[in-house]
């Protein structure tokens, strides 16, 4: 199981179908709000082979729930024990180094990966790599 905490329509889109084309039931859940992707944590993490989350919430932030963003969700997993890798995918450097200390400190590892600005074409091309080889170490 691939749990991804980012609520861009056009970056989850890339997810889903990057994950898609691995095998016929891929095993991922796309969160947009740190509140559901905590809420879930009891289920999802025994099973969780990575995780991969950005920090700014922007989109999910439109509605009526609050969307927290990527340092919530790592403030709940620095009080579990480590289960998988993690990849920071934000743009947002001081929070993604505030991210990956924190993690880090838990006993948790770390990978760091920067998107490039315009759109969601770093996922093929530079996330997927890097979260198949996390996967396979994983197992």
């Amino acid at each position: 199981m691939i749990l991804i905490l980012d609520d861009d329509p056009d970056r989850a889109e890339a997810f889903e179908g990057c994950l898609r084309t691995l095998t016929p039931e891929p095993m991922f859940e796309i969160y947009q709000t740190a509140e559901r992707f905590i809420s879930d944590l009891p289920v999802t993490l025994p099973q969780a082979q990575l995780i991969t989350l950005e920090h700014d919430l922007d989109f999910a932030g439109a509605g009526d729930q609050p969307s927290g963003n990527g340092m919530d969700v790592v403030r709940a997993l620095v009080k579990l024990k480590p289960a998988c890798s993690v990849i920071l995918h934000t743009r947002d450097y001081d929070a993604c180094r505030s991210m990956a200390s924190e993690l880090q400190d838990g006993g948790w590892s770390v990978e760091r990966i920067a998107p490039v600005a315009g759109g969601a074409g770093w996922i093929p091309t530079v996330w997927l790599p890097k979260a198949l080889d996390l996967v396979a170490f994983s197992t």
